[in-house]
């Protein structure tokens, strides 16, 4: 699973800032109180073992948000 992580974060940070924080807005991930932290903060608190990770759904969520952005730029 490690390496599946390691694929979603790259191809997440190789997204634009707009889309990244587009992506984080729509899954509820970020919220008013997270302003101005960096991204790399918030995906920490979703990934296994992080803080928000309450359930896969929202990691589930998360990949296939990522994937669907990367495979509407090919």
């Amino acid at each position: 699973m490690e390496n599946h992580i390691r694929a979603l974060v790259y191809r997440f940070f190789n997204l634009s800032y707009i889309t990244r924080h587009k992506i984080l807005s729509e899954l509820n991930i970020i919220t008013e109180e997270d302003e101005g932290v960096k991204h790399v903060d918030i995906i920490k608190r979703i990934l296994p073992p992080g803080e928000k990770a309450e359930n896969m759904n929202k990691l589930i969520d998360f990949w296939n948000r990522v994937n669907e952005e990367h495979d509407d730029k090919n």
